[in-house]
């Protein structure tokens, strides 16, 4: 199931989707009423409580309208409780007020206040609570009383009358109710904090009572406005409470009640405006955009403009019903019968101002700002005269031009879709603006390493969708395949997918609406909202199903492509766009020969860097698309296209776009675009056209970067394939890779040999003898073993940290064999056994070299690049076993199958989570592929056992699914049991010494799952197999011995060894195993962890082993432990000197064995109060002093050590 359980029931946030509304409803009454009741007393009862209800509410943010059906129970049940009066608990009132507030901010204030209850006996009940707990109201207490006032201010008595029961409740006379209102609405609306809008929606209410003292109120805020200073946050709240009020009580208030005030709030907004230009604050912005628009609609009379376009069906099925209307003929009834008012009215000047500052408005930085301003533009255009709206939208058409910026052009297409949705937008209008929507669609404009315009695309596909609700489909008839392919091209090419997702939404909304769009049915069922969100489908998958309509849709996708997105700034965007244009060519092929090809081929030579790369690309996909089309044949292809195409390498050259940093980006293109034709060859290739191309990817070889070089090795084959075999070019490949003296060098090389076709290796010569095939497949197999190598003595360099190389070289070794064997199979009615013989040679002998690529553990500065080969012989081994096919598969020898084991069954426990997630997935595929004889067969159930889903690695989808290699969790627990399960002792080895390297890593996931799979598997097994715990301690004492001095060993072992010393049923088994076999083996384990710290400079790895010492000392006798942590306690380093004091104290208190009883607490005194980081001369008595307690002899200070010690 997608639901998990939860104790809670709120911890997933799938389980909204798969519960009714009707049950949450009534949860969320039970927690905001009886619930709280009972439980407002406990914290943690609350805190719980309070979760659950925002969990529950928050289901409802999409669409808050669902709670209207419960929404007077749950603000009467809050409400009543404020009215319990001064007797309600502290802790009832602040969390009732935050299940009020939690509410109310789902809901919204303005929809939850209109359901408030509005009693005049709740004024002073108000005012009270406020007052008297004044200091103990919280945010949400504040805002959810102010809120309530706000609805109980609107009361049709005169506030006077409740004076008197002010005064009865204690009041001063003087303190009027009327007064304290507006005092507590000043107060808050000034401050920060989420009471602010709370306080502002009363301070606005309160001054649209009749004969409340509007006009004091507007001088008073024009004083404060022109006096206030902006230097801080505080500041900032006070101007923004004081521009909300006013903004609210112009759009409550009356407008004859306004109009007087209406032209000094305006120069006080405006003042305001010049005062505090250099003040970006957003918010502060858009509450001043939102004034002045609102103070710009009071200079106008409240009128619906006759000359408005009127839509006469807005339902969705009458727009698509039968014998529909005209445009002229859809015009509501009622709107006929209203009275038209004269458009030749004189207009206040105050107005132009007014759109003047919204239009500057437009291109503020802050989109709520923009967005505040097209409102108002649309709200203020409604009212005015057709001539003068006119000039309006002159303005915003001259919005739309390069020398603007992107956010003058976002808000354009902002304000452009609210006047089409007002009906502002009349039909004649419409070429223009869907000429600068188009160009909007488009609009990317690069600022360094970013771009902007995504914001711009996205609006502009708004303007759309309100295109579809705002016309009469006769009306868009003429712009249906304008519009039609604007959307579509940007739903499936646009880099962004809130853009892609926004043009395939208003492309459903003209379908639905418009019901005239070609194809649209189609399209949308097919590219929806969902199906454009993954860029590389829409791109490659769904444009093709989109061109498959015709050429309404293809040529426009074809344009599109070409002049936008080959040329685009992200080279991403651009391979895909190249990518999807060669797959659209072959369906309008004599269009795009004629047209875009010789486009491409200019532009392939032209300046732009980008337009260059996408071009290029676009060439090679395009022509492999054509050739694959088969259009050679029928000549389309003119030659001096063909001719371009083939001298584009060269002129590229010439003109020194190879070179660079964007050199890498053309280089790689040409490649590609060799590649491409030599698979499809759509015309012939001249002689010297090969040689030019030769050259150039030999050049590519040798580059720094291995992208260039991979490019090149992938496109060496099929330029290859199908000509004579070269002989001298593969001796120069070997020549150069064996003597390079850079990594890169080496590494393109072995990447070329690598991609030799197999043609190479049927016949070298017109005898085409096999003793010549012998010959040069040994040669390639022989450089590119040495390659291969850590241990390369053909080159002066030092190429031990050639990670990078030596992956190049194995990849193509196992490249190479593949091709070896796809020779011999072609024919297989003459494969002979000595063929079969050579084969299995070949394939013994990769795998050695692969094999050996396991143990390359090479470390620099960059950290473990040895990993990079490892990988690449995991790799390499699963892919020469599965592909060489049964033929190789069934004659692998016994060994070198045990061999391949041990190899990956090491690598798939150590402790790199990637390593383990390729050995893993390498190893399922090696052990399907060999016969099930030569497998262990506990090793085939293991895999076997695993979910088939994550058996790759980890990514699998599905509940089911739960194994992951790369998780240590999941990937110990399942190998460690093969210790035992596995009687070979090379394949123990093997594991337990990826599980040792794993123990002991610095990961404590990783360090805690494997050793609690190591402890529970030697636990396990030690009930059939009592010895067992003995054996896994010599295969730690032979690790020890055999890798002496490899830390990267030794130390995990050491670790190892503690933990496994250390645990209590490994400790008891050792206690009670034969005496001479465990003294024997402790014995050889604390000398072989004595030698391999003697000498040791490095502290880190010295306290490693006294950890290990000292859990050896429980074992009698302890002498074994005691001699070199007498050692340690005389060492030069003070850390060490102190760690070992410490862990021998330890070891004292821990087991009885170490110390003789007669003598503990002077050895513990010595041991605790001794300042161990003192000078040498001063601790070394004192250890003396404790070999003589313990019996032990007293070491002697050599004259070397003596010497650097002083």
């Amino acid at each position: 199931s997608a639901v998990k359980d939860d104790d809670e029931g709120f911890g997933d946030v799938h389980t909204g989707c798969l519960l009714d509304a009707g049950q949450m409803l009534a949860e969320a009454q039970e927690l905001a009423g009886p619930r709280l009741d009972r439980d407002h007393a406990d914290e943690h009862a609350m805190e719980v409580l309070l979760d659950r209800l925002k969990y529950t509410l928050d289901q409802f943010q999409e669409q808050p309208h669902m709670l209207d059906p419960v929404l007077d129970r749950l603000l009467g049940d809050c409400l009543a409780r404020f009215k319990l009066g001064p007797d309600i608990p502290d802790t009832l009132l602040a969390g009732n007020a935050h299940c009020m507030h939690l509410v109310l901010k789902t809901r919204g204030y303005k929809s939850s206040a209109r359901r408030m209850p509005h009693e005049a006996s709740d004024l002073v009940l108000i005012l009270d609570l406020l007052d008297r707990r004044s200091g103990k109201l919280t945010d949400h207490m504040l805002c959810c009383l102010l809120l309530w006032l706000s609805t109980v201010v609107l009361i049709p008595f005169d506030l006077a009358r409740f004076d008197a029961a002010a005064e009865s409740v204690g009041k001063a006379p003087e303190a009027t109710v009327a007064g304290r209102i507006d005092s507590l609405a000043r107060e808050f609306a000034c401050r920060g904090g989420m009471q602010q809008e709370a306080a502002c929606f009363l301070l606005a209410r309160f001054y649209t009572r009749p004969g409340a003292s509007l006009a004091e109120f507007a001088a008073w805020s024009i004083e404060r406005l022109d006096s206030w200073p902006l230097e801080s946050y505080a500041d900032t709240y006070k101007h923004c409470g004081l521009l909300r009020s006013l903004g609210l009580l112009c759009k409550l208030g009356r407008r004859e009640d306004l109009l007087p005030h209406a032209g000094p709030l305006l120069s006080c907004a405006l003042r305001h405006c010049q005062r505090l230009a250099r003040h970006t604050e957003g918010l502060l912005n858009k509450l001043r955009a939102k004034l002045i628009q609102r103070l710009g609609a009071i200079f106008l009379r409240q009128r619906l403009a006759a000359w408005r376009y009127k839509r006469g069906h807005r339902s969705l099925v009458a727009n698509l019903a039968p014998n529909q209307p005209s445009a002229a003929a859809a015009t509501d009834k009622d709107e006929e019968e209203q009275e038209e008012l004269e458009d030749d009215f004189e207009v206040a000047p105050e107005v132009e101002t007014v759109l003047d500052h919204l239009l500057g408005a437009l291109s503020n930085r802050d989109s709520i700002v923009r967005w505040s301003a097209a409102k108002g533009i649309g709200r203020v255009a409604g009212r005015l005269p057709l001539g003068l709206a006119d000039q309006v939208v002159d303005a915003l058409l001259s919005k739309f031009n390069r020398l603007e910026s992107y956010e003058t052009w976002h808000g354009a297409c902002l304000a452009t879709a609210e006047l089409s949705r007002r009906g502002l937008l009349l039909p004649d209008r419409l070429p223009a603006v869907l000429a600068s929507v188009k160009e909007s669609l488009v609009y990317d404009e690069r600022s360094g390493e970013s771009n902007h315009g995504s914001n711009v695309r996205d609006a502009a596909c708004y303007v759309l969708w309100s295109f579809a609700r705002a016309y009469h489909p006769a009306v868009l008839q003429p712009h249906v395949v304008s519009i039609a392919t604007a959307l579509v091209v940007t739903s499936l090419f646009d880099r962004e997918i809130n853009v892609r997702r926004a043009a395939a939404a208003a492309f459903q909304e003209h379908v639905g609406r418009q019901g005239n769009f070609p194809n649209g049915i189609e399209i949308v069922t097919n590219c929806d909202y969902f199906a454009v969100g993954n860029r590389s489908h829409a791109f490659t998958r769904l444009s093709l199903f989109v061109a498959g309509f015709g050429v309404t849709y293809l040529r426009p996708m074809l344009a599109h492509l070409v002049e936008h997105k080959l040329g685009h700034w992200d080279p991403a965007l651009r391979e895909l766009a190249a990518e999807a244009f060669g797959s659209l060519v072959p369906l309008d092929a004599e269009h795009c020969l004629g047209s875009h090809l010789p486009q491409l081929v200019a532009s392939a030579q032209g300046l732009d860097l980008c337009l260059r790369h996408g071009a290029v690309l676009a060439l090679a996909h395009s022509l492999y698309a054509l050739g694959d089309a088969g259009l050679e044949a029928s000549g389309k292809i003119e030659p001096s296209l063909a001719d371009g195409v083939l001298n584009l390498i060269s002129v590229l050259s010439n003109a020194g776009y190879m070179r660079g940093l964007a050199g890498e980006l053309i280089r790689r293109a040409c490649c590609t675009l060799v590649e491409r034709l030599c698979r499809a060859r759509p015309f012939p290739v001249p002689p010297e056209v090969r040689s030019v191309w030769q050259a150039f990817l030999d050049d590519c070889l040798r580059h720094r970067e291995a992208t260039v070089q991979e490019a090149a090795a992938e496109a060496l084959m099929p330029f290859l394939d199908g000509e004579p075999v070269d002989v001298r070019l593969v001796e120069k490949y070997c020549t150069e890779a064996l003597s390079a003296s850079q990594e890169s060098h080496r590494a393109g090389h072995c990447s070329a040999l690598g991609q030799l076709p197999s043609s190479y290796y049927r016949h070298q010569s017109a005898s085409g003898s096999s003793a010549e095939q012998a010959a040069l497949l040994d040669r390639v197999l022989d450089c590119l073993a040495d390659c291969s190598s850590c241990s390369s003595a053909r080159t002066a360099v030092d190429t031990r940290t050639w990670a990078y190389a030596r992956r190049a070289a194995l990849r193509a070794l196992v490249s190479a064999c593949l091709s070896f064997a796809s020779a011999s199979a072609s024919s297989p009615a003459a494969a002979t056994d000595a063929e079969d013989k050579q084969l299995l040679g070949v394939f013994d002998r990769a795998a050695r070299c692969l094999l050996a690529g396991l143990t390359d553990y090479t470390v620099d500065q960059r950290g473990d690049v040895g990993s990079l080969t490892r990988e690449a012989a995991l790799c390499g081994i699963a892919d020469l076993v599965c592909l060489s096919g049964p033929r190789i598969a069934n004659r692998v020898s016994p060994g070198l199958a045990e061999d391949l084991f041990c190899g990956l069954v090491q690598q798939a426990a150590e402790k790199i989570d990637r390593m383990r997630r390729v050995a893993g997935e390498s190893l399922r595929r090696t052990v399907a592929a060999l016969p099930e004889r030569l497998a262990p067969a506990a090793l085939r159930q293991m895999l076997a056992g695993l979910p088939a889903a994550e058996a790759s690695g980890g990514d699998g989808d599905g509940a089911a699914a739960s194994f992951n290699w790369a998780n240590p969790s999941d990937a110990f627990p399942a190998l460690a049991p093969l210790l035992g399960s596995v009687p070979n002792a090379r394949f123990r080895y093997a594991l337990l010494t990826g599980l040792v390297v794993s123990v002991g890593g610095l990961t404590e996931s990783t360090e805690r799952a494997a050793s609690d799979a190591l402890l529970t598997v030697v636990a396990d097994c030690a009930q059939s197999e009592p010895g067992f715990p003995l054996e896994v301690l010599r295969l730690h004492a032979r690790l020890l011995e055999e890798r002496a001095r490899q830390d990267r060993l030794t130390v995990p072992a050491m670790r190892s060894l503690t933990c496994l010393l250390r645990d209590a049923f490994i400790s008891e088994r050792l206690l009670l195993a034969d005496e001479v076999d465990a003294q024997r083996l402790l014995d050889n384990v604390v000398t072989l962890v004595k030698a391999e710290v003697a000498g040791c400079t490095n502290w880190s790895k010295l306290l490693i082993a006294q950890d290990t010492l000292t859990a050896a000392l429980q074992f009698p006798p302890p002498d074994r432990a005691l001699k070199p942590l007498m050692l340690h306690l005389g060492h030069k380093y003070p850390v060490v000197r102190r760690n070992a004091a410490s862990k021998l104290y330890e070891a004292v208190l821990l087991f009885d064995s170490v110390v003789p009883v007669e003598t503990v607490d002077e050895v513990s005194s010595l041991l605790l109060e001794t300042v161990w980081e003192e000078a040498l001369e001063k601790v070394r008595p004192v250890r003396n002093r404790l070999c003589e307690l313990l019996h032990l002899p007293v070491p002697t200070v050599k004259a070397g050590a003596a010497a650097s010690a002083s």
